[in-house]
C-alpha cells in the first residue's frame, strides 16, 4: 500500500474545505517508510486511515522562522487562487510568537 506525502496547502483543503488531494501532484511513500517518518516525530498522520502523512511544525517551523525578522508583519493565510488553495505570506500585523 502505498502513503500520500501531503504538503500543508493539501492538508489545509482536505481538513478546512474537504478538497481531496491529487494523487498526481504529490509524493508518496511505502506504509513501513511512512512509519518510519511518523516515528521520528517530524511527520504526522492524517485522517483516521493512516493513508496520509504531512510535515510535523517540528519539521518545518524552524525554516520558516528564520524568513521572519522580529518585527516582520508578514502572516501566513490560506487563500483560493482559480481551482487551488495557496499558503501566501501577507502583510498584516505583527508575527504571533
Amino acid at each position: 500500500m502505498q502513503v500520500c506525502e501531503l504538503s500543508a496547502s493539501d492538508v489545509a483543503g482536505l481538513e478546512q474545505a474537504g478538497v481531496k488531494p491529487d494523487c498526481r501532484q504529490h509524493n508518496h511513500l511505502r506504509k513501513m517508510d511512512a512509519e518510519e517518518r511518523v516515528r521520528s516525530k517530524r511527520f504526522r498522520w492524517i485522517g483516521s486511515k493512516q493513508r496520509a502523512i504531512a510535515a510535523t511544525l517540528v519539521a518545518t517551523d524552524r525554516g520558516y522562522d528564520n524568513s521572519f525578522g522580529p518585527n516582520d508583519d508578514r502572516v501566513p493565510v490560506i487563500t483560493k487562487s482559480g481551482a487551488f488553495l495557496t499558503l501566501q505570506l501577507l502583510h498584516g500585523g505583527e508575527k504571533k510568537k
